[in-house]
């Protein structure tokens, strides 16, 4: 009887040892995952990496008159072409880099007032209709009078009613300039809707998208001056992963400190 007892003792010891191991095993693996969480966020998923997964729509909303006067303008086909691409940089700014197709319209697009955003509109509206430049995207007004693009990549774009309804013959309308995204109220908006001024014999109707603007101001929150201090940046992609990071190593030690008390 002793050597059974022996032997079952020397058995719940391996048994011990053996779970011991485990759970160091796997606080071990915790640490490295963490590692791998936080060096992904700080190193992979950069301000500028993060805002170039990005891509938006624009909406055009064709709508002639105001308040209850207001009819859609359905069954007009308006034409997209790219002016320029956008680049995020570092600062939460953007570049712009005119395309080849709008070379000779080049501009600096950051600081156009509101009056060079007025005669930019004009002039790359006629120039990428005569030269064949709306190829990037079409799309046709519905019953409420409006056309959504979708999937579209950073950039200015210049849209433009190539094909009217015979209903919408009497309208007439410049063509309208756009940037996505665009800043409104201190954040960059990558769905952005404009809405086309329509002339009529009782007037114009519609009003003008705004240029962009160079840096948008965001208040900064605590999680941002958290990461700060880790010297990781405060992206919405990096929040993501270092939100699923924190998670990933909450239910790692959950399941340590399970096995851990069945030792």
């Amino acid at each position: 009887m002793a050597g059974i007892s022996h032997s079952m003792q020397a058995a719940a010891m391996r048994g011990r040892r053996e779970r011991g191991r485990c759970a160091r095993a796997l606080g071990a693996f915790a640490r490295v995952a963490a590692a791998i969480v936080l060096a992904l966020a700080g190193m992979i998923l950069r301000p500028a990496d993060a805002a170039a997964l990005s891509y938006g729509s624009i909406t055009i909303d064709a709508v002639c008159g105001q308040g209850e006067a207001a009819q859609p303008v359905s069954g007009d086909t308006w034409r997209l072409a790219l002016v320029a691409t956008a680049t995020p940089l570092d600062d939460g700014s953007f570049a712009y880099a005119t395309t080849d197709g709008f070379v000779p319209l080049d501009r600096d697009w950051v600081s156009l007032d509101a009056s060079g955003w007025r005669a930019a509109t004009r002039e790359l509206g006629a120039y990428a209709q005569d030269h064949g430049l709306l190829t990037d995207g079409a799309c046709v007004t519905d019953g409420d009078g409006r056309a959504v693009f979708r999937d579209v990549a950073p950039g200015l774009y210049v849209a433009v009613r190539t094909d009217v309804a015979s209903a919408n013959k009497a309208l007439t309308c410049d063509a309208v300039l756009v940037s996505v995204p665009l800043l409104e109220d201190g954040a960059w908006v990558y769905d952005v809707t404009v809405a086309p001024k329509f002339e009529t014999s009782g007037g114009a109707s519609g009003e003008e998208p705004e240029p962009p603007a160079a840096k948008p101001q965001e208040p900064e929150r605590p999680l941002d001056r958290f990461l700060s201090a880790l010297g990781i940046p405060a992206t919405g992609g990096t929040l993501a992963v270092f939100a699923l990071g924190i998670a990933v190593i909450a239910l790692l030690c959950l399941a340590a400190a399970a096995f851990s008390a069945h030792m």
